[in-house]
Parts: structure tokens; sequence; C-alpha cells
């Protein structure tokens, strides 16, 4: 594999496909669900998680969960667990909670994620990310999170990207009461 990349990224309702270590980032951006909606159950308080545990909490099993049967649905495999991942999920799901817009890349323009998969030293020759902000009530987010992301074309593909053999969801509610999630997919 050559150290060429390329990068699909919608921003607001964030995803990006990155091939190897050097991706070439194009931006579109959209208006999806972003502003304003029921709260989550939690009153609005600002809720961290420790990014180093590896066990997902109930949020993240059920969206891992959910785009495991609609990469069945498909036709193709389920994605395994990765523990590796989830440090990385849910740090990047806990930098966007106080930015404007859900975003891939971090104040230097480089993909943050990519940067973070590297700096732990984990392998990859594909790497994905889907970043979404939900709001409604606890029990129906992450099915919320998964219909927006499956609706929209460049996260679905990426939800439904062949290559790609594991992931993880890392999540947190923002002060306003909704949850970011972010997917983290790899292959290695």
């Amino acid at each position: 594999m050559t150290r060429e990349g390329y990068v699909l990224s919608l921003l607001c309702l964030a995803i990006a496909v990155a091939v190897s270590i050097s991706p070439v980032q194009s931006q579109n951006r959209s208006q999806e669900e972003e502003s304003a909606g029921p709260s989550v159950a939690g009153g609005g308080e600002f809720r961290t998680v420790d990014e180093s545990a590896a066990t997902p909490n109930s949020a993240e099993l059920a969206l891992w969960q959910l785009v495991n049967a609609d990469r069945v649905r498909n036709g193709l495999p389920e994605l395994a667990y990765d523990a590796e991942l989830i440090t990385v999920a849910r740090v990047r799901a806990r930098d966007q909670v106080t930015q404007p817009q859900l975003s891939h890349s971090n104040g230097n323009g480089q993909l943050a994620y990519m940067t973070l998969i590297q700096e732990m030293g984990l392998f990859f020759s594909v790497a994905g990310e889907n970043v979404v902000r939900v709001f409604g009530p606890a029990t129906e987010i992450a099915q919320r999170a998964e219909d927006m992301l499956m609706g929209s074309p460049t996260h679905r593909a990426v939800i439904l990207e062949p290559r790609f053999e594991s992931m993880a969801v890392g999540s947190v509610v923002d002060p306003s009461g909704s949850v970011v999630f972010t997917q983290i997919f790899r292959a290695s």
C-alpha cells in the first residue's frame, strides 16, 4: 500500500475514511440536526467517562450493535468490538462537546483521530471516523444516531465500508443534554 490516502468528510454530521498515513482532506458542509431538540435524560449535566476503560457503556454498546445489524442487513460481516480504539473514540467525542460544529480536524488542521491512533501506536491500513450529535430520550439516542448516520450517504459509506474489521464507539453528554457519539473504524 502506498502512503497516499483519501478522506471523505462532511462537517456537522462529520465522517471520514482515511487510507494509510497521509490522507488528503476534502471538506463538504451540511446542516443537519445540530442545534435544538429535547433534552437527554440526565438533565443536561456534562458527564465524562473514564476514557481508558475498555468496556463500552450501554449507549456505546447499543450503537455498535446497530452498526453491526446494518452491516449484516447489507451482506457484510459484523465488526469486532475494538477495545484498543475506545480511548480514541471517547477522546474524540469529548473534544467535540465545546465545539459549535463537529470536526475531524485538530487545531493544526490534521485529522485528530488519525493523530490519536498513531500516537497510541495502533496499526491500521484503513481507518475512519463518524461523529454525530443527537438529542432525544436516552432510550432512543443510539437508534436516532444510527438513523441519522445511515441516512447520510457519506456516513453510510463508512459504516458499510467492506474493508473495516473493527470499531469502537465513544460518547459524551454535553451541557445542553445532547449526546456526541464518535465511531472509530479500522482494518489491519
